[in-house]
């Protein structure tokens, strides 16, 4: 046998090139799945954001009607243009307003923390309390890095259109959260330095992040949304250093709306409506889950029929080459030559 091993090894090598044919062509298949796989859950994962994007689009749309609905309320208005004369104040009126607006506000969560500052009274309406002096309500609901005077100045003093302050620290009732805030002046044709009555809604960090869940949850990944002028809106499951670096990187194209970075899918979009910018990473690990499945069976499956293959093939070699390897060795006894002359096979 060992003699005529030649004979084997010819066997053996057609049988592997027949088992690499198709296992070529089951690798490319396989390349394709994966690549599909992927662009199948990128195109989900930008899908999940860009819904996000516009639920959160509506909510605020919804949050700007609302002071649109105030500016257009009669007994806002006959409250906020009131002649004061010593210390008359309008029971009824405020009434009627606070009876008003509590109506829409416990039907959108987006409206269930705001208040109407009326210059003319110093005053500051809330659900279900009136604050006479500013200062009472500041001692209770307070951004944590703002004093009274400057808040003051700048939330009650100035005039206001549809302006959002960025994410900061707010101090709600002694429980300590963070707010976005829409602040709008009344009537909206104000365009003097102040305004009669100034709208200001705290929207809480918590209502914001938990459209996004889809994405943090879901993907146990990140997300962060940053006005027109890169300032936060909302941040969750990543720091604002790491956000800062990740800015700064010449690597990263914030252009693209998906790209890899590092060890994550990042996404990015930004709002035609607001010029807001819309981020999320997913982990590349999490990502690739259903593509890591199909190629751990794929591995497998592939191996395993490799290897059945390759000893179908040692079989197989043996049984054809047998033959003919007793054949030869019948005419070499015959003829006493031990090997095949120069130029000639063994047929």
């Amino acid at each position: 046998m060992l003699k005529h091993s030649r004979i084997f090894r010819r066997f053996l090598i057609s049988y592997i090139v027949i088992l690499i044919i198709p296992s070529a062509a089951g690798y490319m298949s396989y390349r394709t799945s994966i690549n599909v796989t992927q662009s199948i859950s990128i195109d989900n994962s930008v899908m999940q954001l860009q819904k996000s994007k516009e639920i959160l689009e509506r909510r605020m749309a919804e949050v700007e009607g609302y002071t649109r609905q105030l500016a257009l309320n009669q007994d806002l208005n006959v409250l906020m243009n009131e002649d004061m004369k010593g210390d008359k104040t309008n029971v009824y009126g405020v009434w009627k307003v606070m009876r008003d607006v509590m109506a829409v506000s416990q039907t959108n969560d987006f409206l269930q923390h705001f208040f109407i500052y009326l210059k003319n009274y110093n005053a500051i309406l809330t659900l279900g309390s009136s604050y006479f002096r500013p200062e009472y309500y500041y001692e209770t609901s307070h951004y944590t890095d703002m004093s009274l005077e400057e808040w003051k100045k700048t939330v009650l003093g100035e005039t206001h259109r549809s302006q959002i302050m960025p994410l900061r620290s707010y101090m709600d009732n002694g429980a300590q959260t963070s707010v976005i805030s829409y602040m709008q002046s009344l009537p909206l044709d104000s365009f003097s330095d102040s305004s009669p009555a100034t709208v200001v809604i705290t929207i809480d960090q918590k209502l914001i992040n938990s459209l996004l869940s889809g994405v943090t949850e879901r993907y146990n990944g990140w997300a962060h949304i940053s006005d027109a002028d890169g300032q936060t809106i909302s941040i969750q499951g990543i720091k604002e250093q790491e956000i800062d670096t990740l800015a700064a990187d010449p690597k990263f194209d914030e252009s693209k709306v998906n790209q890899f970075y590092n060890d994550d899918l990042v996404i990015t979009i930004r709002s035609k409506t607001n010029g807001w910018v819309y981020q999320a990473g997913i982990p590349r690990h999490v990502l690739m889950e259903n593509a890591n499945k199909i190629k751990l069976i794929t591995w497998w499956v592939t191996g395993i029929a490799l290897v059945l293959g390759l000893l179908v093939g040692l079989l197989l070699s043996y049984r054809n080459s047998a033959p003919i390897n007793r054949l030869l060795g019948i005419m070499k006894e015959n003829f006493g030559k031990d090997e095949v002359p120069a130029g000639r096979n063994e047929y």
